[in-house]
């Protein structure tokens, strides 16, 4: 199925899952995962195609009116693959907002390929102001003939560099996160593939 059909069938599909179970139990609260979050990405690896979806969790901006105290995620990702014939839950998105999803091929060496995600929370803390950011890399993967997407796949250990990374005043000092974009991300990256 290609992007413009998925694209085209996106709130069709929206209706048919927010109407069913396929979402978290969360949904027994109606429509929660109807908004979408941000257009979906086409990815491909080794021959293989799939589209991620970026759901919203609409309750997030709700706490009060539904007198939620439980912590709320941002959203919900799926990953739509087998030429649209398969959908898979990837992993919730937490944070208050979703700043970038990009991809990073490191063909020039180990051949792998990863989505990374990254986003933000603001800090809540009287004395601190700014965001904290977090950026989360989730491997892709193929299993029986199928492009997979899955957070903490296998023996994969994530690099913890990305976490909790503060921009921002803290105590009166100014802080910069080093990594709160692809770009920079991608450098550190690369140079940790060659060693640098």
């Amino acid at each position: 199925m290609s992007v413009r059909k998925i694209l085209i069938l996106l709130p069709i599909f929206i209706f048919i899952i927010s109407s069913g179970n396929l979402f978290s139990k969360e949904n027994e609260l109606g429509d929660v995962y109807s908004e979408i979050l941000r257009e979906p990405m086409h990815i491909k690896y080794q021959g293989q195609e799939s589209v991620l979806l970026f759901f919203k969790n609409s309750l997030k901006d709700k706490k009060e009116e539904y007198s939620i105290s439980s912590h709320i995620p941002l959203g919900e990702i799926y990953n739509l693959t087998n030429k649209g014939m398969d959908v898979f839950y990837v992993s919730k998105i937490e944070g208050d907002e979703l700043v970038d999803v990009f991809i990073y091929d490191d063909v020039n060496y180990s051949k792998n390929k990863s989505v990374y995600i990254i986003t933000r929370s603001k800090s809540n803390i009287e004395s601190i102001s700014g965001y904290y950011y977090n950026s989360i890399e989730y491997p892709l993967f193929i299993e029986q003939g199928m492009l997979k997407i899955e957070f903490f796949s296998g023996s994969y250990k994530p690099d913890t560099i990305f976490n909790n990374c503060f921009d921002g005043i803290r105590n009166g000092k100014k802080n910069i996160c080093q990594y709160k974009d692809k770009d920079a991300i991608k450098k550190y990256l690369d140079n940790r593939l060659r060693g640098l």
